[in-house]
């Protein structure tokens, strides 16, 4: 009687697939007859005997069971003797989270060309589970999760022995269970990140599918370059304050459109995230977690990553609204759409008029604007802009007469593009007109008897009439 193991050697060398190759050699000695006389040899090319009964193998392999191991990322399939490895079709692998699928929900998936094996013809097949399918698998909240949701079929076509007999089929109605499964204790980590600042999306890329729902996104650092003891003061730097979107969930790869506070942030710090040498990332352990909850493995802001893809901002900025106060020292507040340029400040292109198409203007030329970067500038009076304005009797009297208009060069955002001009014919009207309700003050006063002049010095410019 010939042991399981040693058949299934002979079938996976194609050993007795019929009559024609079946042939037996042994040596000298092998068996004595009752003289004690040993058998003649038989020698391969020589004299080795063809079979004269051959009674071929008619009996259909099956499944006996099968393993899955998330952490090892291979599922290991063991059959009741040799199957040719080159009829399997990994593909008509389906797995399923039920054993009878009659419930209104179950999770089902097909491997993929994706998931391969380099096993030999034998009766244990070791398919090693591709990225792509193991990320599915993992994306689904049902399916694969312990022993209890993991099931086994596949069509009867799948599989044949080395003679041509097909494996029993597994139907999707009568799976067969895992007999031992392996969850998944592999901490993921962040193998890469892109950052798009005209779209505002930030792409991270996992190496296997995260739980989204455990996104924290205040545990993600922007730095301009690794942070060392010498240039921790020299370094900028922004922790995420949250998202404003998210275009993926569980993935292995998520987008997420950042929030207008962090956008403006990054883009006021002059040095941080204005191109892929400065732009540098790092994540701690409670950032996220896979499907499993296994934590992720942390990036140190010493070893920071730097981004697979970088795209500037290349969006112009725009005026979204301005505000005038003509009240005591007087300010013009104006907020753009992100924060701009204050060095690209060229106030020589700022116009207030009193229509949104006038031929009456007024330039400021000795006005302050504040000193910080940011999407709001504030712009001072000095007293000679302040006086001259208010001696304009057409402009800014009222919020119906307060327009402004600017060119192209009025100002930059931080990586230098360029306003969307307000031309004459399109001034933008003022949000909030605050009128000046403080009353003057006499500042001093001369009287000069030789030539009879009383000279009043008031603290803004006086109506004589």
């Amino acid at each position: 009687l010939i042991l399981d193991y040693d058949l299934n050697l002979i079938k996976a060398k194609r050993i007795g697939s019929d009559k024609f190759t079946s042939w037996v050699i042994f040596p000298r000695g092998i068996i004595q007859d009752m003289n004690a006389i040993s058998i003649l040899p038989q020698v391969d090319s020589v004299n080795a005997t063809l079979a004269s009964d051959f009674y071929p193998d008619t009996t259909n392999p099956y499944l006996l069971s099968y393993d899955v191991d998330l952490s090892k990322e291979y599922l290991t399939l063991t059959f009741s003797e040799t199957i040719i490895t080159d009829t399997l079709s990994i593909q008509n692998l389906l797995f399923q989270s039920v054993e009878i699928p009659v419930r209104v929900y179950f999770e089902s998936y097909h491997l993929t060309f994706d998931s391969v094996t380099y096993s030999r013809d034998n009766p244990i097949i070791k398919i090693e589970l591709g990225t792509t399918d193991l990320n599915e698998i993992k994306r689904m909240t049902d399916l694969m999760i312990d022993k209890a949701h993991t099931y086994l079929s596949f069509p009867a076509e799948n599989i044949t022995d080395y003679v041509g007999n097909i494996v029993e089929v597994i139907p999707p109605n009568f799976p067969l269970q895992v007999s031992n499964f392996t969850s998944d204790f592999t901490h993921p980590k962040l193998s890469a990140f892109s950052l798009n600042l005209t779209s505002e999306i930030l792409i991270l890329y996992f190496s296997e599918t995260m739980n989204f729902s455990s996104f924290s996104v205040d545990q993600i650092t922007f730095l301009s370059k690794p942070i060392s003891e010498e240039l921790l003061y020299t370094i900028q730097y922004h922790n995420l304050l949250g998202y404003k979107n998210y275009l993926t969930e569980h993935s292995s790869v998520i987008m997420l459109v950042l929030s207008d506070s962090d956008i403006n942030r990054l883009k006021q710090l002059y040095s941080l995230v204005t191109s892929a040498s400065n732009s540098f990332i790092s994540v701690s352990n409670l950032t996220a977690f896979d499907m499993f909850e296994n934590s992720l493995i942390g990036i140190s802001t010493l070893a920071p990553l730097s981004p697979r893809s970088f795209f500037p901002d290349t969006i112009h900025p725009y005026l979204r609204e301005f505000d005038l106060d003509l009240d005591g020292s007087g300010k013009l507040v104006l907020t753009f759409s992100e924060p701009m340029r204050i060095s690209s400040f060229n106030l020589s292109q700022l116009t207030l008029q009193h229509l949104p198409q006038s031929s009456y203007k007024y330039n400021f030329y000795h006005s302050l604007e504040s000193q910080t970067n940011s999407s709001v500038i504030s712009l001072f009076f000095d007293n000679r802009d302040l006086n001259n304005l208010k001696l304009n009797f057409r402009i800014a009297l009222n919020s119906e007469s307060t327009y402004i208009t600017f060119t192209s060069s009025f100002i930059c955002d931080m990586n230098n593009n360029a306003i969307i001009a307000v031309p004459n014919g399109n001034g933008r009207r003022v949000s909030v007109f605050t009128p000046d309700s403080t009353p003057p003050q006499l500042v001093s006063f001369s009287f000069d008897l030789s030539l009879g002049n009383f000279t009043l010095t008031f603290s803004e410019i006086m109506h004589t009439t």
